[in-house]
């Protein structure tokens, strides 16, 4: 379900993208008749969108992703060796990420974008939809188990793992 290898996004080159200065990406999505809306927002302002792909279902249970890298092998994969969880790693900078479980209104990318938001719990009705939160750039301790924790500021305590976490390279405050 859903789609893979869709191109979005109008006026993004190479040079926009690697100018040397933070950008913020939104990407939302929803399933909408029989195909995938997914609108993408660049710097708070709406790019592009584009509708494809088939209807993503209710998905439920204990989930298994990745940020900037494959949580599995591609389905298409048939070369050797054969790519697993954390291969086709992400070449750049990551600030903050954020999970949303509902779709979220143009106004409120846009309101948000430059700002951290405040984390909530199942019972705290401030953004009880924030899903994930993670934040990259909290600091550095110096012990290679605590930094290589990505740690969950939603209220949810979805703490990830850094798979490759170098105690050189990784972080930079």
């Amino acid at each position: 379900d859903g789609f893979a290898n869709e191109n979005i996004g109008t006026s993004i080159t190479t040079s926009s993208i690697a100018d040397n200065n933070w950008h913020h990406y939104a990407f939302r999505f929803k399933s909408t008749g029989s195909n995938v809306v997914t609108d993408l927002f660049v710097d708070g302002e709406h790019n592009h969108r584009i509708q494809t792909g088939t209807t993503i279902n209710y998905v439920s249970g204990a989930l298994i992703s990745t940020i900037g890298a494959l949580a599995h092998a591609p389905s298409a994969s048939s070369g050797t060796p054969v790519a697993s969880r954390g291969w086709a790693k992400l070449s750049g900078s990551v600030d903050e990420f954020r999970y949303w479980k509902t779709f979220r209104s143009s106004k409120k990318i846009q309101r948000c974008w430059f700002d951290q938001v405040g984390g909530g719990t199942n019972t705290d009705t401030s953004n009880t939809n924030l899903g994930v939160y993670y934040k990259f750039n909290e600091g550095i301790t110096g012990d290679t188990n605590a930094d290589s924790t990505v740690l969950d500021y939603s209220g949810r305590i979805s703490n990830g793992s850094w798979t490759g976490y170098d105690s050189d390279y990784s972080r930079n405050v």
